[in-house]
């Protein structure tokens, strides 16, 4: 039964190592240059979305096995160990959220007549916007941050409360960073004010012509 259960360990850490994988190097075309139609894209998109879910679970829960295991056998934590937390709490975090606004994970029909799904996708979280834009007035891409961050430091081993208030705390701080340098404002709401300038002023220009 032990065997059994190492077993599965290991091929939740495979699978969700996998899943990490293809968030961190897949893109908007990866579907499409393997033959699939933008229809069939959608439908594999709509198929994978939950899988990756339960790959992530699954490491999760791997990694939790693992890590009793550990502290039963009395191993101490090394110095390698310390620095793979760090990179996977302040590295892993930043290099997911920058690659999987290249990936599309959640599927939308396209409504500007695109030949494939064009959006911008984060993780946890997903939006929708211009892929120029992607950087400014959204606030997904800092929320996907802290989400990944949390996941990590699960995934790594951290229990105690004071880990996790330390980082809300540093989450708070580069969040009034971003605020300031990047803004926080949808960009759809940008989109709702330009339609409304473009609607003026071809009411305006109605009246002007008016005989």
């Amino acid at each position: 039964m032990k065997k059994l259960t190492i077993v599965m360990a290991v091929l939740g850490v495979a699978l969700g190592a996998l899943a990490l994988f293809y968030i961190l190097f897949a893109r908007q075309l990866t579907l499409k240059d393997f033959g699939l139609s933008v229809e069939s894209q959608l439908i594999v998109q709509r198929i994978i979305t939950p899988l990756l879910f339960v790959a992530l679970g699954a490491l999760a829960v791997s990694c939790e096995y693992f890590r009793r295991i550990l502290l039963q056998s009395g191993a101490k934590t090394g110095i390698l160990v310390r620095i793979l937390r760090l990179v996977a709490v302040v590295v892993l975090p930043v290099l997911i959220v920058f690659f999987a606004l290249q990936a599309p994970f959640w599927s939308f029909q396209s409504p500007d007549a695109w030949n494939r799904p064009r959006f911008i996708y984060g993780w946890f979280l997903p939006w929708k916007g211009e892929p120029a834009r992607w950087g400014i007035h959204m606030i997904c891409p800092f929320l996907n941050l802290v989400l990944w961050t949390l996941y990590l430091m699960v995934l790594v081993g951290y229990r105690r409360i004071r880990h996790y208030l330390v980082m809300f705390g540093m989450m708070l701080v580069l969040f009034g960073l971003y605020a300031k340098l990047v803004g926080i404002e949808t960009i759809y709401r940008e989109r709702e004010r330009k339609s409304a300038k473009i609607s003026k002023a071809w009411n305006s220009e109605a009246e002007i012509t008016k005989p």
